[in-house]
């Protein structure tokens, strides 16, 4: 297992990797960082949402249920649909809330991963152990 990951990787026990494959790795994988994405607002959430196809669909129903609620005549009919336009909106009002919240949630993780995250890697490269940024790592460091 351990050796067909460095075969794998192109990479050695003893030697590690040399430096001219060390530069190549992160230029083809950049840093070793976990990124960081700009946060959201509810505005923006709210406009994800409403992306989604299925998520469209139920606006539209619920639009169809309103204007269905004032043509027709029986004042029974006209409350089913308009509770069911109201009940669709609620919906989509929640799973909105519920995204918003639930992407709080993991920004806040990703911070505190962040704050968890080793700042220095012992490594072997050209033969030799060497202390390094973790960010500096790359695919293949023993």
């Amino acid at each position: 297992p351990l050796d067909e990951a460095l075969q794998h990787l192109e990479s050695d026990r003893e030697k590690g990797l040399s430096k001219s494959v060390v530069e190549r790795r992160r230029l083809v994988n950049g840093a070793n960082e976990i990124g960081e994405k700009p946060k959201r607002t509810l505005t923006e959430e709210v406009q994800k949402q409403f992306e989604n196809f299925l998520v469209r669909l139920q606006l539209f129903a619920g639009l169809i249920f309103i204007v269905l609620g004032f043509h027709v005549k029986d004042e029974h009919q006209r409350a089913f649909f308009h509770t069911g336009a109201l009940a669709i909106f609620w919906v989509l009002l929640v799973n909105t809330v519920v995204a918003y919240w639930q992407a709080q949630n993991i920004e806040a993780a990703v911070r505190e991963l962040k704050k968890l995250e080793a700042r220095t890697a012992l490594v072997i490269r050209d033969s030799r152990w060497q202390k390094i940024q973790a960010h500096e790592l790359v695919p293949g460091d023993v």
